[in-house]
This record gives C-alpha cells, structure tokens and sequence, in this order.
C-alpha cells in the first residue's frame, strides 16, 4: 500500500462496502451473485473471463459509481483477495452464498445478525459447511476475524486451560 494515503484507503472502503450493499439488495442468492460479478468485474478487470453479467445491471451500477473511476481501480487493487475469493464460487448462487458469508464475518448487522445456521438453511447447507467457507475467507485474507470470535486473549487462556486438562 505504498504511496496510497489514509483519505484513498477510507474512500475505497466505502466504495467496496457500498457495493457489497448494492450486491445484497437482490432477492436470492442467485441475484447476489449476479451482482458480486458485476462489482469483480467492474474492480478487478482481470478476473472478468468467463463471468456471465447482466449488462443492464451493470449499466446501472457503473452509473450509481461514475463519479469513482480511478476510486473503482484502487478499491479493486486493495480488496483484491476478497473478489477473488468472491469469484471462486463456480454458480451464481454460490457466489451469492460467499458475499453473504461475507456480511457475516464483516457486517453482520446487515444481514440481521444471521448465524451460519440460519445462512446454511438458504442454500440447505449444514452450519459446519459455512463455517468451513468462512474459515477459506479468513485465510484468504489474513486478518479478517468474525466478530462474533474471541479475542486472543481468551482463546490464548482456552488453549492453556485445554492443555491442562490433558495432563
């Protein structure tokens, strides 16, 4: 992040964060990940190939965006890692369920405070298979931590506590 000032890091995270907004206003998943394409395309040039995207959506939110060109270009260059986890998903339906796995580690008061259980039973998926996606996203990008985790503190006196018990 040389040469990148603190006002550009905060106006590329409101941009990634407004449209990671835009992506959950679709109905279904199906309609998310429709959008997340758009927003990778759109960010991240490069990982364009082979997504199928609705040109007047994306003629919709490039204009809601106009004002943001050289933003979209940063904002694509330093949440890189996260559209690209975003894109890994095959169906649209699947990266609909990892934008909302997203909201889950990041934001989850967007999403009403759903639990991995609640965001598996959309998808008819098990608490555990989500719980699995949103460990990939967390190693993806390392740092990201669900809020709903523990601090390193108590997990450090969990893990001390664990052993102990073994002995």
């Amino acid at each position: 992040m040389d040469g990148v000032t603190r006002e550009e890091i905060k106006s590329a995270t409101e941009i990634f964060e407004s449209s990671m907004r835009w992506c959950i206003e679709g109905r279904d998943l199906v309609t998310i990940g429709l959008r997340s394409v758009i927003v990778i395309s759109i960010m991240k040039p490069n990982l364009r190939f082979g997504l199928r995207i609705d040109k007047n959506a994306a003629r919709i939110f490039r204009k809601a965006n106009a004002g943001a060109n050289g933003a979209m270009e940063l904002t694509g260059s330093l949440f890189g890692p996260v559209l690209e986890w975003l894109r890994r998903g095959e169906r649209p339906s699947e990266r609909g369920e990892r934008i909302m796995v997203l909201f889950y580690v990041l934001r989850p008061d967007l999403i009403g405070g759903s639990t991995l259980a609640s965001l598996g039973n959309i998808s008819n998926k098990t608490r555990q298979a989500k719980d699995k996606l949103a460990n990939c996203l967390r190693d993806t990008y390392s740092g990201i931590k669900a809020r709903a985790m523990r601090g390193d503190v108590t997990r450090a006196r969990c893990r001390e506590s664990q052993l102990q018990n073994q002995i």
